[in-house]
């Protein structure tokens, strides 16, 4: 989940909520790249052009970075203009990837769009764009930041996976209409930080920035890395509690996060740490992002406490399964 201008969250909302069918017959590896406890899949479309997009399980719809990459696959006939606001948004439709590519299929409807971005978005600054909820919507995903794998699975391996020695699974919830009909797919869960059971979103994208101050030359000197959540008024309890607990700003553009080290958190019963919670303000969670989703959350838990385990998010089920398998 980035920061966006509303109009554009608004525009991102609709796409979210749009259906999108993955149909997976067997275990199918993706081809993917972890960095920085990011998962980037790294698909290859029809007309032979490699992309590297960011994986946002907590963000809204499918985004196109205009970049020299991304302008090879973007046929300028097929763009539409969408209305939000006062902003108008382009969008162009998904690319059919190469069939030897092994990346999973969706469903091609006139709604099943990319949105076009400007490259100097602060989000995208290390991919050509981002799969968001939408794009997992109705699969089965393993994510493996342990032995930095991405797969989908099918029903009978989700099950045998959840059935493992050492695998633990809890429900996810998400935001219904009165029928019970599922109205997208932002997944919420809890977790436990100092005796405080704590609703959030499952965000594979959430996204927070390091100064590379202490790294040899020739690094960057700005790094994007996984990050998870919180919102100010659990942070400021979290600092008033807990001096001895680490504290840092990042500062990007004009905007400044603040930061802090969880030394343990509980994940489906599993205790591990340290975490990093980037601070949010209150509004961004408990309206907005509380507003589309089956209730209230207090922040969104990402890569800095995923990078301990093996996660299957098993969207049909509403279940996400937990192990800390041995690195293979």
């Amino acid at each position: 989940m980035g920061k966006f201008q509303p109009s554009l969250k608004v525009l991102l909302t609709i796409l979210a909520i749009l259906p999108v069918v993955n149909k997976v017959t067997a275990e199918q590896i993706v081809p993917s790249k972890f960095k920085n406890n990011k998962v980037f899949v790294t698909p290859t479309t029809s007309y032979g052009v490699k992309l590297y997009l960011h994986t946002d399980t907590g963000g809204g719809g499918n985004i196109l970075a205009i970049n020299k990459t991304t302008e090879k696959i973007v046929d300028k006939k097929l763009i539409q203009l969408v209305q939000t606001g006062e902003r108008t948004f382009k969008t162009v439709p998904i690319p059919f990837w190469d069939k030897e590519s092994n990346f999973p299929l969706v469903k091609y409807t006139k709604n099943n769009k990319f949105l076009l971005l400007e490259p100097n978005h602060w989000a995208f600054s290390d991919s050509d764009g981002q799969l968001g909820n939408t794009w997992f919507s109705g699969n089965i995903w393993k994510f493996d930041y342990i032995n930095q794998s991405l797969s989908t699975l099918t029903i009978k391996e989700a099950d045998n996976y959840s059935q493992l020695e050492g695998s633990k699974a809890i429900s996810l919830s998400f935001k219904t209409d009165e029928l019970g009909e599922r109205l997208n797919d932002f997944p919420r869960m809890f977790i436990t930080i100092d005796q405080q059971k704590l609703p959030v979103l499952l965000d594979t994208g959430a996204t927070t920035f390091i100064n590379n101050q202490d790294k040899m030359e020739g690094e960057p000197a700005l790094s994007f890395v996984g990050t998870s959540f919180i919102s100010e008024s659990i942070f400021r309890q979290w600092q008033k509690k807990h001096s001895a607990w680490e504290t840092k700003f990042e500062q990007f553009k004009g905007m400044k996060f603040e930061m802090i080290e969880v030394p343990s958190i509980d994940i489906a019963g599993f205790k591990t740490g340290p975490v990093w919670f980037t601070m949010r303000p209150d509004a961004n969670f408990h309206e907005y992002m509380s507003s589309m989703m089956a209730d209230h959350v207090e922040g969104a838990i990402g890569g800095s406490a995923f990078q301990y385990f093996s996660m299957v998010i098993n969207y049909p089920k509403a279940e996400v399964s937990f192990s800390q398998p041995i690195k293979s």
